[in-house]
């Protein structure tokens, strides 16, 4: 009994320093974003299910499956590749619930620079929030629709 009382107390001690960076992190977004959000910036509050017909759809799309916690729509959005992997790194209801939490930060996203692939895929940088590290974001063309290829 002493030993879980030991492990839960470094547990919380451990989720202190998290639960500070979440704010910290929500506060810089907040300062940052104000109202002057970047063209194309898509609020995952405010995005739709709008199918796969184009890159901008699936962006959508996979931000209303964030913003719904809906793993099924989530993995339809990705590439079978990148579907796989995430698959295996959620592979139960906590590992999910955690990854969903942990995603519930990202407020939308504005996607920027898109570039057409000698392999005909489409290249964006999706930046999260004014000031903070953009991230080069691929889609590819699958059976007539286009699907995010996650970089893990």
């Amino acid at each position: 009994m002493r030993s879980e009382v030991t492990r839960l107390t470094a547990r919380k001690r451990e989720l202190e320093g998290v639960a500070r960076e979440n704010e910290q992190l929500q506060a810089q977004i907040q300062a940052s974003s104000g109202n002057q959000l970047p063209a194309g910036y898509i609020r995952k509050a405010q995005a739709q299910f709008s199918g796969y017909s184009t890159p901008e759809n699936t962006f959508q799309s996979f931000l209303t499956a964030l913003k719904n916690h809906d793993s099924t729509m989530l993995l339809q959005s990705l590439t079978p590749g990148s579907a796989e992997k995430l698959q295996s790194h959620l592979q139960d209801a906590n590992q999910t619930d955690a990854f969903f939490k942990h995603m519930d930060m990202i407020p939308g996203m504005a996607l920027q620079n898109r570039q057409q692939l000698p392999d005909g895929s489409i290249q964006f940088d999706a930046e999260v929030a004014p000031g903070l590290p953009k991230q080069t974001m691929q889609l590819q063309l699958i059976g007539g629709q286009w699907k995010l290829d996650l970089p893990f």
